[in-house]
Parts: C-alpha cells; sequence; structure tokens
C-alpha cells in the first residue's frame, strides 16, 4: 500500500473525505494525490499522522511489515 493509500483508508475509517482533510489540515487541494509521484515532507506527515493518532511509520506501512514480520518469526520459538 502506499502512504496515500493507507491515509485513504484511515479517512474512510473516520468518514471524511481526503479533500476535507487535506483542508482542515490547511493543505492545498490535491496535496496527497500528489504523494504517489513525490514524498511529503515530514511536518505536513506529523500533521496527518496526529491528526489521526498513529505514528508516521504506520502511515509508511512499516508497522505493518513489522507485525507481519513478528508473525513469521513467533511460530518459530518454541517454549519447553
Amino acid at each position: 500500500m502506499t502512504i496515500k493509500d493507507i491515509i485513504r483508508s484511515k479517512c474512510k475509517d473516520q468518514g471524511i473525505s481526503l479533500p476535507k482533510l487535506e483542508e482542515k489540515l490547511g493543505f492545498g487541494a490535491g496535496t496527497i494525490s500528489k504523494w504517489d509521484k513525490s514524498a511529503p515532507s515530514i511536518d505536513k506527515l506529523t500533521k496527518v499522522a496526529e491528526y489521526f493518532g498513529v505514528t508516521i511509520d504506520e502511515l509508511l506501512g512499516r508497522e505493518i511489515q513489522l507485525k507481519s514480520d513478528i508473525s513469521k518469526i513467533l511460530p518459530a520459538i518454541s517454549v519447553t
């Protein structure tokens, strides 16, 4: 998933549109949509993360990857 896809999913969960989120955060129209082609500034990414109460890593998809990696490792650990 791209940053934009993750943010769009968070918007859907919160019942807000992407354009409305951009407006609330003081971004120009289409700012988040452009993140498919260019990286967002850390300031803007921080604002989005704070709005949704998540980490920047989660917006970047890193937290999802970490959970996946852990689930692969845990079955290999045996407790005796």
